[in-house]
Parts: C-alpha cells; sequence; structure tokens
C-alpha cells in the first residue's frame, strides 16, 4: 500500500481513444455543486462526474455518503501504434490537502512546544507526559484515516478503469 494520498497509473488498451472517450462518458455526468443524497435522491446518476475533453478528462466518483479524501482523477489518453494509453492521476482536493498541511503543521508544533515544556519541568507527571504525546497522536490517526480513506475510493476506481478500458496496468517509471 502507498503510505501517501497520491497515485500515478498507466492502463494500456486495444481499444481506440474514440472508444474510451464513448465508454467514459456513458459512465460520466456532469458535475452538481450540490448533490441530493438518501430520501430525497432519485438514485438514477452514473458512477462518475467531472469534464471530459478531447484527450483528457477530470472525473471523481459519486458516492452516497461524505468522503473528504475522495480522489480527484485526471487522465490523459495517447494513442500508440496498435495500442492506447491511458495516464491517470489520483490526487487529494487541492482545499482537502491544503487544510491537512495546515492542521499537521499546527499539530507538530503544538507536540514539539509540549515536548521541550515538559522536559524542563523537574517533576515528570505521568499524565503531564501523557498530554505531551497527544498531539503527535493526532497526527498518526489523521494520517492513516486519510491514507485509508483515500486509498478505499482509489482501488474502486482502479478497478473500474481495468474493466471499462479492458485494459492492463503498466508499471510506472519514478
Amino acid at each position: 500500500m502507498k503510505y501517501l494520498p497520491y497515485e500515478n497509473l498507466t492502463y494500456k488498451t486495444h481499444l481506440s481513444k474514440e472508444e474510451i472517450l464513448k465508454r467514459l462518458n456513458n459512465k460520466t455526468e456532469p458535475e452538481q455543486w450540490i448533490r441530493m443524497s438518501g430520501v430525497f435522491s432519485s438514485g438514477k446518476h452514473k458512477e462518475y462526474e467531472g469534464v471530459i475533453n478531447e484527450n483528457s478528462f477530470k472525473i471523481s466518483r459519486i458516492i452516497g455518503y461524505r468522503n473528504s479524501f475522495l480522489p480527484r482523477i485526471e487522465g490523459k489518453i495517447e494513442e500508440g501504434k496498435g495500442s492506447t494509453l491511458i495516464h491517470i492521476k489520483m490526487r487529494l482536493h487541492t482545499f482537502v490537502l491544503v487544510f491537512l498541511v495546515i492542521w499537521l503543521s499546527v499539530m507538530f508544533i503544538a507536540a514539539t512546544f509540549l515536548i521541550t515544556t515538559f522536559s524542563r519541568e523537574v517533576s515528570h507527571q505521568s499524565i503531564s507526559s501523557l498530554a505531551s504525546f497527544t498531539p503527535f497522536l493526532m497526527i498518526i490517526i489523521i494520517s492513516i484515516v486519510t491514507i485509508l480513506a483515500f486509498h478505499y475510493e482509489g482501488n474502486k476506481s482502479k478497478e473500474f478503469f481495468q474493466n471499462l478500458f479492458e485494459a492492463e496496468r503498466q508499471a510506472n517509471q519514478g
């Protein structure tokens, strides 16, 4: 399993660029700012939402629950001799990434401050020592939740693309 919330993938298929775009269009609808779910939803929607262009696409999975760590998927289609390559990048939403960086930085600074403050005290009480590790524990927990939630949804998309494009995954360099 990857330890960061991003992935670069390449799929190789025998399908033409036109067929890939057609299949992708059949599974993708325009992005909506507000999507009703639950009782208010008709449940009649496609698997993905986003924009599909001539040689690229920017989409994300439509899910019936909240997941701030849902991958944003960008793809580029490259035709070759006898096969077509689809290069896919899965990333966190920019706002979520910025929020996480700021939040984790604040927690790291708080943890460093607490450890240096408690290490100067003559009497080390177990409660104060435990409190100094709380920000580190929060950093570990949010990191694990982010990675697991991102890859949980990312794995569904990887399987979806492999089946949709009748493709095999290529090993990525770098």
